[in-house]
């Protein structure tokens, strides 16, 4: 279900259609792959540990940004077409 029934959009602009659900997309997914990496299979005494140790390992702005400029982008033609 699409949150945006319709838009103006200037004329150099064209929105391209992604599916509903695209983890690969989102960078928030990123940033959470990243920190279960971090903190998986490690083995916390207590809920305040995992949650301190948790904290110490969230990213600098500088990463952030990194990634979640991984992110593919596909090109496609003024029909919104994929260009392969």
């Amino acid at each position: 279900m699409s949150f945006h029934k319709k838009c103006n959009i200037t004329e150099n602009i064209f929105l391209l259609p992604i599916p509903p659900y695209s983890p690969g997309l989102n960078p928030a997914e990123k940033i959470w792959q990243w920190m279960k990496g971090k903190i998986a299979m490690k083995i916390y005494d207590t809920l305040a540990d995992l949650n301190q140790k948790t904290l110490v390992r969230i990213p600098s702005p500088k990463l952030l940004r990194n990634l979640t400029s991984k992110i593919i982008f596909c090109k496609f033609d003024k029909e919104n077409k994929l260009r392969t």
